[in-house]
């Protein structure tokens, strides 16, 4: 009884502090850009320290949506409000090989990303499979397997199918999350003044990123067949 009233204070608290932090920035002059500035700062700080720490990152960046891609995407989905766009900054880390996932996975999770923040339903694994997990955590894979059964329904017990438009072979470790970031120089008054900016992060190994951008999976027939989906919504023959 008292760990399910100690779980629902938990709940509420963050549910709270989310709230506080959207209406700061809403009530302080600083904008999306100079948000995206410092969490681009972060981010890029939280990476070197990774690297610090023998974790072989090979690539590392940043990419803001373009006008005509929110366009071209809001156009081709059902959902045409833009605060359903999740990936309007993403952040892609490329590491030297698949074992480099699991410990950059957790690293992220101790040290950028609050995993009460990441948002529901966003999450992709096409690479890490339950025994790499266990291996690197010292558990055995029937407990990792029973865990995701219990949180996360099936979505990571095997590839999970990826976008909608990219080819069918495109593999990947993605998550959308909140990222908590200071503010009390331009809020002083609400000091701790804590905001939230919203990225998507997209890991995968050095192997699997060349096999991503070929073939099937090359970007300019992703963009075709997004515009194509578009045409076709247009014109009234998408389902």
């Amino acid at each position: 009884r008292s760990k399910l009233m100690a779980c629902m204070c938990l709940k509420t608290m963050h549910i709270m502090h989310h709230v506080n932090a959207r209406q700061l920035v809403f009530n302080t002059a600083f904008s999306e850009a100079q948000l995206f500035s410092r969490l681009n700062a972060k981010i890029f700080d939280v990476i070197d320290r990774m690297r610090a720490k023998g974790i072989q990152v090979l690539e590392f960046a940043a990419s803001q949506k373009a006008r005509e891609s929110v366009v071209t995407k809001l156009l081709a989905k059902r959902e045409t409000l833009a605060t359903h766009l999740f990936d309007k900054l993403r952040f892609r880390v490329v590491l030297g090989s698949k074992d480099d996932l699991v410990p950059a996975l957790l690293y992220l999770l101790k040290n950028l990303v609050p995993f009460n923040y990441v948002v529901p339903g966003q999450s992709r694994n096409g690479l890490v499979s339950a025994k790499e997990i266990s291996a690197c955590l010292g558990l055995t894979e029937e407990a990792i397997l029973e865990f995701w059964r219990s949180h996360e329904g099936n979505w990571a017990l095997g590839p999970t199918p990826p976008n909608e438009f990219s080819g069918r072979s495109f593999q990947c470790v993605n998550f959308v999350a909140e990222i908590p970031l200071r503010i009390d120089d331009v809020a002083p008054e609400y000091a701790p003044a804590i905001a939230f900016a919203q990225t998507e992060i997209q890991l995968v190994d050095e192997k699997t990123h060349l096999a991503n951008n070929e073939g099937e999976n090359a970007h300019d027939l992703y963009k075709e067949r997004q515009r194509r989906q578009v045409r076709e919504r247009l014109q009234g023959l998408a389902d």
